[in-house]
């Protein structure tokens, strides 16, 4: 029951983390799980009642962290990121997105390892309606609208302009604010 738009904030959000996590070269994994919990597990952890849950998961093989940035990592303005990198929102948007819909955040993280984020929904038993003509419905775009991306981070705007053309937009070269500035000669 999980808003899509929601589940494209979180795996935004975990994604953005994991990369700048990632110093040289490393894998981040995604994964989507069905669980279901028994009665005795919630005895030895007490976060996760019995039931059965959707599972998704954002790990990281990167640097991890210490577990004094593990305690606040969801408080509204932390950042472990330098001045101008980040807000310390994203994460305290991530549990706040979880807890609204009845769910729980694990976080398992190990310095020079990585990190995992488990997120848990509660499932429920209503039917999905079925989609018959596959996984993407029609594209909404005929061709002919114009598209403005504002972004700052040039990975979410590769990523925005790449889920434009599959929705059949045209693609134009989008403009990277760092570029914008390269290319501009200003008056001396």
């Amino acid at each position: 029951m999980l808003d899509p738009s929601q589940v494209d904030q979180l795996l935004a959000i975990l994604m953005v983390n994991a990369k700048d996590a990632i110093d040289g070269a490393g894998m981040v994994t995604i994964e989507t799980n069905r669980i279901k919990v028994s009665e005795a597990y919630p005895k030895k952890r007490s976060w996760l009642t019995a039931g059965t849950y959707i599972m998704l998961s954002v790990s990281d093989n990167c640097c991890g962290m210490n577990k004094e940035t593990q305690q606040r990592i969801f408080d509204p303005f932390f950042t472990t990121k330098g001045i101008g990198r980040g807000t310390g929102l994203g994460l305290a948007t991530v549990y706040g997105i979880v807890k609204q819909n009845k769910g729980c955040v694990q976080v398992q993280s190990k310095i020079g390892k990585g990190s995992s984020f488990k997120l848990y929904f509660p499932a429920t038993e209503m039917p999905v309606e079925e989609i018959s003509s596959g996984i993407f419905l029609e594209s909404p775009f005929k061709g002919s609208e114009t598209v403005l991306i504002v972004e700052d981070d040039a990975y979410i705007l590769e990523i925005a302009e790449a889920i434009l053309i599959h929705l059949g937009t045209r693609s134009s070269l989008p403009i990277h604010p760092g570029r914008l500035l390269k290319k501009r000669k200003l008056p001396t």
